[in-house]
């Protein structure tokens, strides 16, 4: 697999050099199903053991950061070339590397994968390319997720709510009616702002009533103009 993980220097001015070698990547590779057989834990939840089971046999000097970060990346990566593959199967590497990384990787995140937890595999014809193919829809469904909404826009929505009350508490103190708002709690100040936007909309609603008569009211007038002068 290709390299994705690089460190700079101190110096801006050296060039980037490559963190993960492809001996550690085929040695995480192998690690992962052994880890997974040997305590039953996912490697990504159990970042500390897997870290310990494997770091000694690698030649770079990682974190356990670092670690988990290549451990995702490896996961992504294979489940892309996943979707690639013809009919569910296997996709073909020009290099030998790439080729053993992805087979590697086959025994952790797909049709190896109960090998690795020490589950016999289901017997069944092509299985092994029919659970690529579900490694490539999973990627797929999961490419299609929406990401959760960034904590900022709840912080938004919160100060959107505060903006209104204090605009209905005009004339007062700015600083006490703000205080006295953050003491009656979050739930509270959500009600009343649901309840002023209500009050808001019909304003809106009223507003456009009377415009409408005042149009209407103007035209008559207009009219009656008119009609006097002839």
């Amino acid at each position: 697999m290709e390299e994705d993980g690089k460190m700079p220097d101190n110096d801006s001015k050296k060039p980037f050099r490559k963190l993960w070698c492809d001996e550690d990547e085929i040695t995480i590779l192998k690690g992962l199903p052994d880890f997974i057989s040997k305590t039953g834990n996912d490697p990504l939840k159990y970042v500390d053991a897997f870290y310990n089971f494997v770091i000694k046999s690698l030649q770079v000097d990682a974190n356990r950061a670092q670690l988990k970060d290549k451990v995702r990346r490896l996961k992504k990566k294979f489940e892309t070339h996943a979707c690639k593959g013809k009919n569910g199967e296997s996709p073909k590497f020009p290099k030998a590397h790439d080729q053993k990384a992805f087979e590697l990787a086959n025994k952790v995140w797909g049709s190896g994968a109960n090998e690795a937890a020490g589950k016999p595999p289901k017997k069944e014809a092509n299985s092994s390319s029919k659970n690529v193919a579900s490694s490539a829809k999973k990627a797929k469904a999961e490419a299609r997720q929406e990401p959760p909404p960034p904590e900022s826009d709840m912080q938004d929505v919160k100060a959107d709510d505060t903006s209104v009350l204090l605009s209905e508490m005009s004339g007062l103190n700015e600083d006490v009616v703000k205080k006295g708002l953050e003491l009656i709690g979050a739930s509270k100040r959500a009600q009343l702002a649901g309840r002023w936007k209500k009050i808001q909309v019909a304003e809106l609603e009223l507003f456009a009533k009377r415009a409408q008569l005042v149009e209407e009211q103007t035209r008559l007038i207009l009219e009656a103009y008119k009609s006097s002068k002839n």
